[in-house]
């Protein structure tokens, strides 16, 4: 039997020990990526509250893109108190956009479940988990409705362009064979990351 440090995830081929190296280098450039949207003025939120703010969403993001990448999965035990927090450090930072905040979270949501109901009765499968639905929900209770398109477009281009690196290298390694096999690749951690970046430079990017 491997040890833990070795059990990989059959989904993902990450180890435990491999994962574990990633988390610490996302942990360090989402770290620099804050310092550098603080140095330049650029923070999302400049409230008294945004160092508490800032310290609970990267740990919900942290613990979310773990799950997702070793288990595929974003649990309601993360997802729901990321939304209800998000909400609640907007209502004491900025309680005047509390309700265009609310509003992202269920067209957040809305949007993915309506990409998982029509991929699923088209395609016959689902194409998108429901997790995503509530993270990206839980993101922009945090970020607001603004951020939805830039929160989109950042996670989905990163998640191809990922997707198409690792189908390269590993028809590289076994050749254009059906062993080969198909990616699976987590949309979680895609979704953390724009949320990061909305968070640490949303006053360059958002319309003020």
């Amino acid at each position: 039997m491997a040890e833990n440090s070795q059990e990989t995830n059959s989904l993902t081929g990450l180890s435990v020990m491999t994962a574990s190296i990633a988390m610490a280098c996302i942990t360090a450039i989402a770290m620099l990526a804050f310092w550098s949207g603080s140095q330049w003025g650029f923070l999302f939120s400049v409230s008294r509250y945004a160092g508490i703010g800032s310290a609970v969403l990267l740990a919900f993001i942290l613990m979310l893109t773990w799950f997702d990448l070793r288990e595929f999965r974003l649990p309601d035990i993360l997802t729901l108190p990321m939304m209800v927090s998000g909400l609640g450090y907007i209502a004491l930072s900025d309680s005047a956009s509390l309700v265009l905040h609310i509003l992202a979270v269920l067209i957040g949501y809305g949007l993915i479940w309506l990409i998982h109901a029509l991929s699923d009765s088209v395609l016959g499968k689902a194409g998108i988990g429901m997790g995503d639905a509530k993270f990206l929900g839980a993101i922009c209770a945090w970020t607001g409705i603004f951020s939805l398109p830039f929160l989109l477009v950042i996670a989905s281009g990163a998640g191809i362009f990922v997707s198409v690196l690792l189908q390269i290298s590993r028809r590289k390694r076994t050749g254009p064979t059906p062993a080969a096999g198909k990616v699976y690749l987590p949309f979680g951690p895609f979704l953390g990351a724009a949320c990061w970046i909305v968070w640490s430079y949303g006053g360059f990017i958002l319309p003020s």
